[in-house]
């Protein structure tokens, strides 16, 4: 009977922690560990959505993407929280928000309930979910680093812009 061994190599902060987990781990004779990083998997998503934002074809690669896992959405819906769910779909991280949301009260409904959720602009950065407007918010982006925003529905498209001058509810840091 074969014995098999699961390891955990974990999440870290700091790459020199993270190579000298995985250092660790192949000391010990595991060879297979790979340290792979959000940034790693968001980059090349986040390229991809801005490159069909610069040929106009970023809202069919929303709608695409959500109708694979079901969702259906109309060309003329508001369609700015969809851009974000649609993102971390593509990324395979979608229960890291607490799943599928249509709008922006649900998104930070959900991120409330996991603890994610933080209110008012101070802290943001690149991968955190960022709601707009006073009260209730009504409008959804991405960071993308610490001064820009993807934003869907955009003045009818997506939209790459500074993060800035508006009012900003609060912004959701998923546990990556």
């Amino acid at each position: 009977m074969a014995t098999f061994y699961r390891v955990q190599v974990g999440v870290f902060k700091d790459k020199d922690n993270a190579e000298a987990r995985l250092k660790e781990v192949h000391n010990a004779g595991f060879n297979d560990a790979l340290i792979v990083t959000v940034k790693d998997k968001f980059d090349p998503v986040i390229e991809e959505f801005l490159t069909l934002c610069k040929n106009n074809k970023s809202h069919q690669w929303v709608i695409d993407t959500l109708k694979k896992h079901g969702h259906t959405l109309k060309w003329d819906s508001a369609w700015c929280s969809e851009t974000v769910m649609a993102v971390f779909y593509k990324l395979g991280l979608i229960d890291k928000v607490g799943g599928y949301s249509s709008n922006a009260p649900s998104i930070k409904s959900k991120a409330k309930k996991l603890g994610i959720w933080h209110d008012g602009a101070k802290g943001i950065r690149a991968k955190d979910i960022v709601l707009y407007g006073s009260g209730e918010p009504n409008h959804t982006e991405f960071a993308i680093d610490d001064t820009y925003n993807v934003s869907g529905n955009y003045n009818g498209k997506v939209g790459k812009r500074r993060r800035s001058g508006r009012t900003i509810n609060g912004y959701v840091r998923p546990k990556y």
